[in-house]
């Protein structure tokens, strides 16, 4: 599963490690810290936090985010993780991405390119026949990257936040 970027050395590889899951813990606080920093997305992403109890996901990690429950990949420039994606279990056919955050200084360097078609051969290789996942319409670089890899709108009713106008909802068939 290891994608290596031919003009960098950034790899993608799984989060398995006490140091791996506490970089994707990391990263994943700082995808929240830049989510905030939207003005008109900054309450709903306090509300999330406490809803979906993220604090208490990210302290049970393995629980939640490894095999069997899902995965985790991180994106590494050396031993420096800048970036990270999960999947999660919805059903016996749909995992759900989330979490997918690069770093800035690894932004436009193909590494979250890397790590969409990575998550997405984790989920296929786990046996989802689906993966979706809902992002944020202010996130317009990251909805472009995950139309160019396949991922189309998801207007199913039950959707998270198929209500709300900020929120984007896609799906892809594996």
């Amino acid at each position: 599963m290891a994608h290596a970027l031919s003009n960098t050395a950034v790899k993608i590889v799984p989060a398995r490690s006490a140091q791996d899951i506490a970089a994707a813990v990391r990263l994943g606080w700082a995808f929240f810290d830049m989510l905030r920093e939207f003005p008109e997305v900054a309450a709903d992403v306090e509300k999330y936090l406490r809803e979906h109890k993220v604090a208490k996901k990210f302290e049970a990690f393995a629980e939640h985010f490894l095999p069997p429950a899902g995965d985790c990949l991180l994106a590494k420039n050396g031993n420096l993780a800048v970036g990270t994606v999960m999947f999660v279990h919805r059903s016996d056919t749909r995992a759900e991405m989330t979490r997918m955050f690069l770093d800035p200084s690894a932004r436009g360097t193909g590494a979250g390119r890397l790590l969409c078609l990575g998550i997405i051969d984790a989920a296929r290789n786990a046996g989802y026949a689906e993966i979706t996942l809902d992002t944020l319409r202010v996130l317009e670089p990251a909805i472009a990257l995950y139309r160019s890899v396949g991922f189309v709108d998801d207007d199913r009713p039950g959707t998270y936040g198929a209500d709300d106008p900020n929120v984007v909802n896609m799906r892809l068939d594996l």
